[in-house]
This record gives structure tokens, C-alpha cells and sequence, in this order.
């Protein structure tokens, strides 16, 4: 006969409670007060027994944009959630309070997860606290294939929940990581992954002023950028290592300087690519690096395919083969000409399709 299970209480755990008790997903910054969840599909997961609502304790922290806000969405038990399930319910954290991030739980074991699906340039979030109705258990493993993706808007999901031409109040609205090619892939491979995008931002220059400021590799090595001022604000690149990297940067170093391309020589943007994809080596020896681009397009004339391309034949000529260029297909019918929804996951499952062979040709050491 099963020994009587105790009766459930409601607790409430801080995040400094909570150290070694749930799963954190993504780079997060830990903080005097909390955990700073950032990042696009970055958050925790968790497994308890329980019942009824789980309660977050969520706050906007002084880096934050005034009057942005961010959105996060609770998942249950592995459930694979559609664009019209994440819009109903979704989280919006416009400051501080106990937020409800899943509701009415029956009673059992169940693994919740928190995920944010809104970048980090769009705002930015800090969790202090847990409520729940019952008792936490170990952790839930997250699955043991790593990938690391390193993007833009594309990466970020902007715009993929409306259409091209329809009316954008606020870019947080319309914009979905869970459906963004990264959170699809994260799904179908499956794996543990991390992201780091940045909209309107490029390899080299982006949509800004000055345009150099907007370059993805001036991000890269933090934690969370916007929170650059912490004392640990950079990141430790041996506490999660990869078994692949994705980078799909480019697009916004074409399309911001397609009008006047003497901005961006094609010369400067392959010493820059050189510069990025060596970082990106020695940060991580054993990881295969893979340059996917192509949802919105190679820029004009497609001039940021044979670009990349080459970057990655010189690296393999110098002696690293594990790097190899994806084209990926274009879809680009959501706002302001971003891929929708439906785009994000056929270019999933062409990214899946070329990552299959590569996983298999993993050597012992690359997979330990």
C-alpha cells in the first residue's frame, strides 16, 4: 500500500530558494533580487506536485526601456502550444506584481515551463518569486543536444503573428519566439538551446546610428547586454557548451545598406565574417558552426549568400571543417515583410534536415 501523500499547502519560493530546484533555460543573469530572464525562449522549467494556479513574482528592472513591456507564456506538461493559444495566454509584465502563469491545475505531478517569448531589445525581466499549490520535485533534464542560436528579428519572431501591411502598434504585440524558427527547431530536433537576437541588428552594421554600434558580435560575449553594467555581465562560456551554433546574421547588413552599398565594402563585411566565425571557434572547439540564412532573403541582387559562402569555404580552407553554410527558404508575409508563422517552421524543418547529418558525424569527444 503507497504511503499517504501529504497535503498540499501553498508555498512561496524565492529565486534564491529555488537554486538547484528547477531548470533555468537560456542565459540568465542572477541577480541580488532574482534571475534576469532576457532573452527570445529563455526562462525555467520545473517539476512539481501540485494543483490550481502557478504564480510568478516578475518585475521590470531599471534597464529596461521606459514604457516597454515584455511577454512570457506557461506551458504544462510537455503541450505544444499554436499562435492562437500563445496570444490567449500569454503574460503581459508591465511591472511589478504576482503574475498567474498557469491556471487551474489538476491535481498531480506536472512539469511546468516558463518561456519568454519576446526579445530582449524589447524589453527585459526579472523573477523574484514562485507560488504554488503543493510540493516541488527534481528538476526536469533538459534534452541533451545543445544548440545556440545567434540571430536578428528573424531569430526573434517579429511580426510572425500578423500579416505584411497590417497596422503594428507595438512590435511586442505581433512578435512570437515559441513560433520563431529557433523555438520550432528547439521542438523537432529536440534540443536545449540558447538564443541571442537582437533586431534591426547585423553582422557588421545594422538599422541605427552609428550603424557599427549594431553589430551582433558587440553583444555576444555578455550574459544580457542590456544589463552590461552587472558585475558578472559577461558570459561564461564554459557553463553550456553547444553541440552546434547557428548564426543567421546578415540581413539587416544587406537591407540597411542596400540604398548605399559604399557603407558596407563587400571586403570589410567577409574580414568582419572571418573575425566572428574565429571568435566563435575559439569560444567553442568542439562545436560545429553552421551560417543559415535565407528566410528574408540574400539582400540585393543576393549579395549576402555568395558573401557568407565564402567565409565559409576560407574557414574550411584554413583548416576548420566544421563550418558549412544553410540556405534556408524565404517566406516573408508577416509585418514589415517578416517571415509568418508558417515560414518559421518550414525553415525549421529545412534547418532540422541539414542538422541531422552533421549530429551524426559528431565524434565521442564533440558529444561528451
Amino acid at each position: 500500500m503507497s504511503a499517504e501523500q501529504p497535503a498540499m499547502t501553498e508555498k512561496t519560493f524565492t529565486a534564491a530558494e529555488l537554486e538547484g530546484r528547477i531548470r533555468y533555460d537560456g542565459r540568465v543573469t542572477r541577480l541580488d533580487s532574482g534571475v534576469g530572464i532576457d532573452w527570445t525562449n529563455s526562462g525555467f522549467a520545473l517539476r512539481a506536485r501540485c494543483r490550481g494556479d502557478i504564480r510568478v513574482q516578475l518585475s521590470l528592472p531599471k534597464e529596461n526601456q521606459a514604457g516597454n513591456y515584455s511577454y512570457v507564456v506557461g506551458t504544462v506538461d510537455g503541450e505544444t502550444l499554436t499562435p492562437a493559444q500563445i496570444m490567449e495566454r500569454r503574460v503581459r509584465v508591465d511591472g511589478p506584481g504576482n503574475y498567474v502563469l498557469i491556471r487551474d491545475l489538476p491535481e498531480g505531478v506536472h512539469e511546468i515551463r516558463l518561456i519568454k517569448v519576446t526579445e530582449a531589445q524589447i524589453g527585459l525581466v526579472d523573477f523574484h518569486s514562485l507560488t504554488l499549490c503543493g510540493e516541488l520535485l527534481d528538476p526536469p533534464m533538459p534534452p541533451q543536444l545543445k544548440v545556440e542560436f545567434i540571430g536578428d528579428s528573424i531569430t526573434g519572431g517579429l511580426h510572425n503573428l500578423c500579416r505584411d501591411g497590417d497596422v503594428i502598434p507595438f512590435a511586442q504585440e505581433y512578435e512570437d519566439g515559441y513560433h520563431a524558427y529557433d523555438g520550432f527547431a528547439s521542438r523537432l530536433l529536440p534540443a536545449d538551446i540558447h538564443v541571442v537576437s537582437l533586431s534591426g541588428w547585423g553582422l557588421v552594421v545594422g538599422w541605427g546610428e552609428p550603424r557599427e554600434d549594431y553589430s551582433v558580435p558587440r553583444v555576444y560575449d555578455y550574459t544580457s547586454f542590456y544589463r552590461r553594467a552587472e558585475e558578472d555581465a559577461k558570459w561564461d562560456f564554459d557553463s553550456w557548451t553547444p553541440d552546434i551554433v547557428v548564426m543567421n546574421i546578415g540581413t539587416n547588413d544587406s537591407c540597411s545598406t542596400d540604398d548605399d552599398p559604399t557603407l558596407l565594402s563587400d571586403e570589410t563585411f567577409c574580414e568582419k565574417a572571418q573575425e566572428f566565425l574565429c571568435h566563435l571557434r575559439e569560444v567553442y572547439p568542439s562545436a560545429h558552426i553552421v551560417w543559415a540564412m535565407g528566410v528574408m532573403g540574400f539582400g540585393g541582387n543576393g549579395r549576402m549568400r555568395p558573401l557568407a559562402e565564402s567565409a565559409v569555404a576560407r574557414r574550411n580552407r584554413e583548416g576548420d571543417r566544421r563550418v558549412t553554410f544553410i540556405p534556408l527558404p524565404e517566406e516573408r508575409g508577416g509585418g514589415g515583410t517578416h517571415p509568418t508563422v508558417m515560414g518559421h517552421e518550414q525553415a525549421a524543418k529545412a534547418l532540422c534536415d541539414a542538422l541531422r547529418p552533421l549530429l551524426a558525424q559528431r565524434t565521442p569527444e564533440a558529444n561528451g
